[in-house]
């Protein structure tokens, strides 16, 4: 089943709306200003790439593939959740993709840190339902990614949960 085009303009907004709240946040690099969100199902269809903001053209190029990258890297690793448990930064591969328990879907974006990255593929995942804020909680704490806390406390999510 492939993502409707709704849904794709769904999870663009979400992407996109993270960011914007991620930019309020003290310590976001004022320079990363967009990039790019992959949607991958799991058995590595790529359904669609997504630009989320600006970039310049040498850092797109950059950004796009490492989108592919971090998704297609959690694709070949079937038991992990998040890209960080096959994190290595000394052949730049990054943090950033996470993979949705009960879907069939792998969201990565690349263009922020590594910990805004994260947090702007689960929201999307969020958004689109494919998990829930404990199962991202769960995901954030592989990578011990405290941005993702200190996101839910400012902006909250209507799909929240009490706790």
């Amino acid at each position: 089943m492939s993502i409707a085009s709704s849904n794709l303009k769904l999870v663009h907004d979400a992407a996109w709306s993270t960011l914007l709240n991620l930019q309020k946040m003290p310590d976001h690099p004022r320079h990363r200003n967009g990039g790019y969100l992959t949607l991958m199902r799991d058995w590595g269809l790529i359904e669609a790439v997504l630009l989320v903001g600006k970039c310049d053209l040498a850092s797109a190029q950059k950004y796009y593939e490492l989108s592919l990258e971090k998704a297609s890297r959690l694709f070949l690793n079937e038991a992990h959740r998040s890209s960080h448990e096959s994190r290595n930064e000394k052949n730049q591969m990054y943090r950033g993709a996470v993979r949705a328990r009960n879907s069939s879907l792998i969201l990565s974006f690349s263009g922020c840190t590594e910990n805004e990255d994260e947090v702007i593929s689960l929201m999307s995942a969020i958004e689109l339902e494919s998990m829930d804020v404990a199962e991202a909680r769960e995901i954030a704490a592989i990578s011990d990614n405290a941005l993702f806390v200190r996101y839910l406390a400012e902006y909250g999510h209507e799909h929240d949960i009490e706790e």
